[in-house]
């Protein structure tokens, strides 16, 4: 997962195995006067192992903008959770500029 198809994307990765188990995609919202951030979850349908030999094919199961419980890893034998909240990249991005890039667990 990586090279020009995945350039401004972020990894949303699980708590405990690191699989990834999205990516996320900040968009800039026009309007009137105004410009926003709008960050979304894209959502795979089984996490990816990035230590796997073969990486396993990429399944996009649902585009979360706002908030969503009970993400649960699907790598055999982890079965660790996380939530995605909206905003939460913008805090990831954040902690990186002054912490040295560490990263938010999940809830």
């Amino acid at each position: 997962m990586d090279g020009d198809l995945f350039s401004g994307l972020k990894e949303f990765k699980c708590p405990r195995c690191g699989a990834v188990l999205g990516l996320v995609k900040r968009f800039h919202v026009e309007r009137p006067g105004s410009r926003a951030h709008v960050s979304r979850l894209l959502l795979f349908r089984q996490a990816v192992d990035r230590s796997a030999e073969v990486p396993e094919s990429v399944d996009v199961i649902a585009v979360v903008e706002g908030n969503t419980l009970d993400i649960r890893c699907s790598v055999p034998g982890c079965n660790a959770v996380r939530s995605w909240h909206k905003g939460e990249d913008a805090l990831e991005r954040f902690k990186e500029t002054i912490g040295g890039g560490n990263e938010v667990k999940g809830r």
